[in-house]
């Protein structure tokens, strides 16, 4: 197939946390794409909000009460709209305005760089329509670093105030932004996070560059670029987690040893008689989707009912509960008439984990190199996963030095019980160190890593040409210009005659 003279569109959606110098990652971002002769476009999904302030109150005067009137007004246009993709939808309309010709053309050289993402529903819809045409960059930075950026931003409007009160007003816009658990059409960056194709190091003004020169060169083509010993690592974790068959997540681990070498994987799955997890082809098959049941879910429900059985009986229930029987009342607790998610819900008591039949992939990986007698002191465990506080334990008394992981988990109580062996984020000698992954995903690891020819007709080596890259995650038919009228701006429509008559319900 003969290659297309003009370059085409690219798209690059950043999910990037509340603190992060987000200026500094677009302004690196958009200087690296130059140097592969794109120009870059930015379109702010929150400019919907800006435009539309008859519906949203986004006064505030103080940098915390902005965050929080601009996360609220997202929720709302969520809510009132019915999409949880709705500012997604409005990022793509805006393209429509920004470039008149679509959609009978698109535009060559250009990357439209989505900022921020920070629900799943954003992520698919934009994969729905673009395909192999976005790209998603997580944007990492240590919450410490982040605190102190909200710190300096809030000390402008609060000069003299308690520093303690600032970092603890910074800390709760942080939990808001990573996980509104209690919100149903909350943010949930930590959720969207693990979408990201690239993950750009974003500790430093040092760190974003370098991580903004890489990303190019991954994406753009350059024929010799190779994983780091940590791609590589989170890849075969990633790979070892396709194994699983658990009910609720499939999750995989590699353990490395002190001088680089693979010891171990392992997935989370039920163990088996003799040593090691169920395989396809053992005689008795007792997997979890075998039993036909969770047994932690089941276990859990049993307390969640055992408990109001001694709440009745004990008289402490009022007289409308006291009618129905611990069943009744369990189901009750646990979802609501309509099916959604009852009071206890999302109680502790839901996030009790060691129930469950199968063998975490951290413990399944440990336990295989204890039976095969292969060394873990000093070394580095990668999980697609971040390990619960159970797995932990055994991290800590194995000699794992470090820890890689790629998705946060919320029931995990690391930092509660282990803050006396155990760092998260930040490397403190004679501790094991909890390190959130950066670089190149397993999302994109075959897509950049997989190579052609890498020689000319005369044996040579190619040499990359910066100016005449070639993105790498590309259709050659930009089908998308189809999807972009039919998917967002047709729905985004509809999305606006919903807030429209959720506002002016007298209009309709």
């Amino acid at each position: 197939m003969v290659k297309a003279t003009k370059k085409p569109e690219v798209f690059i959606a950043l999910i990037a946390p509340i603190g992060i110098n987000l200026e500094l990652v677009q302004d690196e971002l958009c200087s690296a794409l130059r140097t592969v002769a794109y120009q870059p476009h930015v379109v702010k999904l929150t400019s919907f909000l800006d435009d539309h302030q008859e519906w949203f109150d986004l006064k505030h005067q103080t940098p915390f009460e902005r965050y929080e009137k601009y996360i609220k007004a997202g929720n709302d246009f969520c809510s009132d709209s019915g999409r949880r993709d709705a500012l997604a939808l409005a990022g793509v309309a805006q393209i429509y305005r920004d470039f008149p010709k679509r959609p009978e053309e698109f535009s060559p050289s250009t990357a439209i760089i989505f900022r921020q993402l920070k629900r799943v529903e954003e992520v698919k819809t934009l994969r729905q329509i673009y395909g192999k045409n976005v790209i998603f960059l997580g944007c990492y930075s240590p919450r410490k670093a982040r605190v102190k950026n909200l710190v300096s931003l809030l000390l402008k409007n609060h000069r003299g105030t308690d520093q303690n009160k600032l970092e603890a007003e910074a800390l709760e816009i942080i939990g808001i932004d990573e996980n509104q658990r209690q919100v149903a059409d909350g943010q949930r960056f930590l959720d969207a996070y693990p979408y990201s194709d690239f993950i750009v190091d974003g500790t430093s003004p040092n760190t974003i560059r370098s991580s903004m020169e890489r990303f190019i060169k991954c994406f753009f083509g350059h024929p010799f670029v190779s994983p780091t010993r940590e791609e590589h690592g989170m890849y075969l974790a990633q790979s070892a987690s396709l194994r699983s068959t658990d009910l609720s997540r499939q999750v995989g681990a590699a353990i490395f040893g002190e001088n680089k070498e693979i010891v171990a994987l392992g997935c989370n799955e039920v163990p088996a008689s003799g040593g090691g997890t169920y395989w396809l082809d053992h005689e008795q098959d007792s997997r979890d989707f075998q039993v036909g049941y969770d047994s932690n879910a089941r276990i859990h429900a049993d307390m969640v009912r055992d408990l109001l059985a001694r709440l009745k009986e004990a008289k402490w229930l009022n007289a409308e509960h006291s009618k129905h029987s611990p069943d009744e009342l369990s189901v009750q607790a646990l979802l609501d008439e309509e099916g959604k998610q009852g009071p206890l819900s999302r109680a502790m008591i839901g996030d009790i984990i060691e129930y469950g039949r199968i063998v975490h992939a951290e413990m399944n990986a440990l336990s295989d190199a204890a039976r095969f007698g292969r060394p873990t002191k000093n070394g580095t465990l990668y999980c697609t996963t971040m390990p619960c506080h159970l797995c932990t334990r055994l991290i800590v008394a194995a000699g794992i030095r470090e820890v890689q992981f790629l998705q946060p988990y919320y029931k995990s109580l690391i930092r509660e019980l282990y803050e006396d062996s155990v760092s998260i984020d930040e490397e403190i000698p004679d501790r094991v160190n909890f390190k959130p992954f950066r670089g190149v995903t397993p999302n994109g690891f075959r897509m950049v890593f997989e190579k052609g020819r890498r020689k000319d007709r005369m044996n040579n080596a190619i040499k990359w040409q910066p100016t005449e890259a070639w993105p790498i995650f590309t259709t050659d038919v930009p089908s998308y210009l189809n999807l972009e009228t039919s998917i967002a701006v047709e729905n985004l429509k509809t999305v606006i005659q919903n807030v429209k008559n959720k506002h002016n319900p007298l209009d309709v």
